[in-house]
């Protein structure tokens, strides 16, 4: 399991040793937002093709997050059977949750995987250490 383990000082410090499910990922970014309500939030924007949800989480000055004049967008999961993009945006929350000024003026919205869908069936593929058995993951 993944966790925020952000000191007082506010530096991230994650070791990894493997990419995080999409569970992880999701758990990862609520676990955030209750650490820190006022600077981040956890929304559903909508659901896949096969009812999954869509997670974004927002890092800002203050929630709502419209009170900051400038906005970045972050997308994990484009490709949902690269699964480095998951660390990397854990890593890259972290990153700006710990570095956010007082008076910040961006927020910043990570959307935990654009593609749910291919995420589950690839799921298998997220362990392997061969090319036969990564293709051998994917579940249909």
């Amino acid at each position: 399991m993944l966790t925020d383990t952000s000191t007082g000082a506010g530096r991230a410090i994650l070791l990894h040793d493997r990419y995080p499910t999409l569970d992880e990922l999701t758990d990862t970014a609520h676990q955030l937002a209750a650490r820190h309500p006022r600077r981040c939030r956890v929304r559903t924007l909508g659901t896949s093709r096969a009812g999954r949800p869509l997670h974004l989480l927002s890092i800002g000055p203050e929630a709502p997050a419209h009170h900051a004049a400038d906005h970045v967008l972050v997308v994990s999961g484009a490709h949902a059977d690269e699964f480095s993009g998951r660390a990397g945006i854990v890593e890259l929350a972290h990153r700006a949750l710990a570095s956010l000024a007082p008076h910040a003026r961006t927020t910043w919205h990570f959307l935990l995987c654009l593609d749910p869908d291919g995420a589950h069936l690839a799921r298998g593929g997220l362990l392997a250490r061969t090319l036969p058995a990564y293709f051998a993951g994917y579940r249909v």
